[in-house]
């Protein structure tokens, strides 16, 4: 019964953190794109993708302990964002921070795997994880595309960049 309980809470804390990631994929995108292309339409679409990621933001902080690593990257998340409407950080260095969120935010899906003495939730959550990488995979190409192509060039650290992301999905 305490096992039910705890995948049942940790089930719904993936949902919430499937929420997180595909909003802050989307903003480390817009982030990147903004950096490489300093456009004011961006920045629009950026801010407005911000309010969103900010909503279940709140929701997931208030429903759930978060771990350490997690929660000094969300209290960074505003000098981030601030640096990047600034352009006061270069778009690598944004791409990084993002990424690695959304990676600390994907290990929480494995604790499901972990926790579950049911081998048939197991492998469901097995197969959410890496959904959710191939899902995050994608969503890094699409950033560093976005790079490109909002700063009209492509350089060699960005194709080797887009090569790495792409060659891991095939692998």
């Amino acid at each position: 019964l305490n096992n039910t309980k705890n995948i049942t809470s940790l089930m719904q804390l993936s949902q919430d953190a499937s929420k997180v990631i595909f909003n802050l994929q989307r903003e480390r995108g817009l982030s990147v794109g903004y950096i490489k292309g300093e456009d004011k339409k961006t920045l629009l679409l950026l801010n407005k993708q911000r309010t969103e990621t900010n909503k279940v933001l709140k929701l997931f902080k208030y429903n759930i302990d978060i771990e350490k690593k997690i929660l000094n990257s969300m209290q960074k998340l505003t000098t981030i964002r601030n640096d990047i409407t600034s352009i006061d950080i270069n778009s690598d260095k944004a791409f990084i921070f993002y990424t690695n969120l959304i990676s600390n935010l994907l290990d929480i899906q494995n604790k499901i795997m972990l926790l579950s003495k049911d081998k048939d939730i197991s492998q469901m959550a097995h197969l959410n994880v890496k959904l959710l990488i191939a899902i995050e995979n994608a969503g890094q190409e699409r950033a560093i595309l976005n790079g490109i192509f909002s700063g009209n060039k492509l350089t060699i650290k960005m194709f080797q960049n887009f090569s790495f992301v792409h060659i891991r999905q095939i692998e």
